[in-house]
């Protein structure tokens, strides 16, 4: 079967996996989602995936580097299941329900099947992927700020009051791989790329922003200006512009800004204010450990939270194991906040050995990024658009992760979460670009190894 051909299963794995990571909770909006306990629609949609993979030609991977970035993940996977879900819980109570402790640990296999089968369909159709996803995306945002101006609501919203500005927060209540948009959107507005949708992705890097202003999300609001620096920076690297084409960038983004501005200012203009107001209290936080209001914020710390620290200390090996109690409100109340503090939550649900087998998997990534920056710098005129735009995108997704310090190894202590569902996906992805770069040039003296 050809790379790039369309079919029905292309289709339905794309339309399947997007599904799955339930933009915008429309799960929820058709009543599919599922009461908490319960069989979710994502344990169908899995097995949907599931059988697409089988379905399709397998790729044979010749990089290097790739081959053993999967082969880390899934020795990684073997020690969670064996050591984290099985033998710690057994180990600390001998009467662990381990059955019940598996059903619950799906979700982090489910992260698993995600890279795993998405390497192939990346490679077979990429372009149907960013079609897919750019669509329904832009649908999914467009009825939220329709709700937001309305008061209508097609998708399910939240509203609650942001203190030290004095606005309400508007959440969907879900995002699923919407936010990648800001790092496609930047990559596709920043470097001269000829691509299909060119438009429809920007128009997307506005309308995904403009939801976070409305959020009054701070680290996304901030995170929105780190990104931008970020590409800019590869950019200037493997383009080596020309004052004339540096000048070119910097109006095009301040264009962007001023469109941004413009939009936010019809839609809700007092925002604007309330959004200088959240990025003026997160730089404080970096700066002096605390907000405008003088109320401090513990997640920036690598040890903020006694009861990660006091689980760490009495098990530095291998951690608490499984455990239910890290995965509701009623462990967020006593101290068990691994949505908030990933890396904390990650040394004390995992101890340093599973933190050791996850970090060949960083030390690989970071190799790999560093490697294929230099190679699209030396070959950035040979490599087709489209390819070119979503691999640099991936790359700053990926730097802009290692940047948060504090999320580090959140892929270990958080892949339950959709935030690491897409972690999975996005490095499947990856995978599958580099693969597709390889067979272009079909000589490993052109590909970083």
């Amino acid at each position: 079967m050809r790379i790039n051909k369309r079919d029905n299963i292309d289709y339905i794995y794309w339309i399947s996996l997007i599904l799955f990571t339930n933009p915008g909770g429309i799960q929820e909006a058709l009543g599919i989602f599922g009461s908490e306990g319960a069989i979710k629609m994502n344990d169908f949609l899995i097995l949907v995936l599931v059988l697409s993979f089988m379905f399709v030609v397998n790729i044979k991977l010749h990089n290097i580097l790739n081959r053993k970035l999967i082969k880390w993940i899934i020795i990684f996977f073997i020690y969670y299941f064996v050591i984290f879900g099985y033998a710690t819980p057994l180990f600390k109570d001998a009467n662990s329900n381990i059955a019940f402790n598996f059903i619950k640990l799906r979700f982090s296999f489910y992260s698993l099947v995600l890279f795993i089968t998405s390497v192939p369909f990346f490679v077979r159709s990429w372009k149907l992927f960013i079609e897919v996803y750019i669509y329904s995306s832009l649908i999914i945002l467009l009825l939220f700020i329709q709700s937001f101006l309305t008061g209508f609501d097609v998708l399910p919203r939240e509203i609650m009051l942001r203190e030290f500005t004095g606005f309400d927060r508007n959440f969907l209540l879900n995002y699923g791989l919407m936010p990648f948009l800001t790092q496609i959107g930047l990559t596709a507005l920043i470097f001269r790329k000829k691509i299909k949708n060119k438009n429809l992705i920007i128009v997307g890097l506005l309308l995904m922003n403009l939801a976070w202003i409305l959020s009054l999300t701070r680290r996304h609001i901030l995170g929105l200006i780190i990104t931008a620096i970020i590409v800019f920076s590869i950019f200037l690297y493997i383009e080596q512009p020309n004052l004339s084409r540096k000048f070119s960038v910097v109006l095009k983004s301040v264009s962007f800004a001023i469109l941004f501005i413009i939009a936010l200012s019809i839609i809700k203009p007092t925002y604007i204010e309330a959004s200088i107001e959240a990025v003026k209290s997160t730089i404080n936080i970096i700066q002096y450990g605390e907000d405008l209001a003088g109320n401090t914020d513990e997640r920036l710390k690598f040890f903020g939270r006694s009861r990660m620290v006091m689980e760490f200390e009495k098990s530095p090996f291998f951690g608490t194991g499984f455990d239910n109690i890290w995965r509701g409100s009623e462990g967020e109340k006593y101290g068990y906040e691994k949505s908030d503090y990933h890396f904390q939550a990650a040394l004390a649900m995992n101890g340093l050995i599973g933190i050791l087998f996850f970090l060949p998997v960083y030390i690989f990534l970071i190799k790999m990024i560093v490697l294929d920056l230099r190679f699209l710098r030396k070959y950035k005129y040979k490599i087709e658009p489209g390819i070119f735009v979503l691999l640099v995108s991936i790359i700053v997704y990926f730097i802009f992760h290692l940047l948060q310090y504090v999320n580090w190894f959140g892929p270990v202590s958080n892949s339950d979460k959709d935030l690491y569902y897409i972690w999975y996906l996005l490095l499947g992805g990856y995978v599958a670009l580099r693969e597709l770069i390889l067979n272009k040039y079909n000589t490993k003296k052109t590909v970083s190894n």
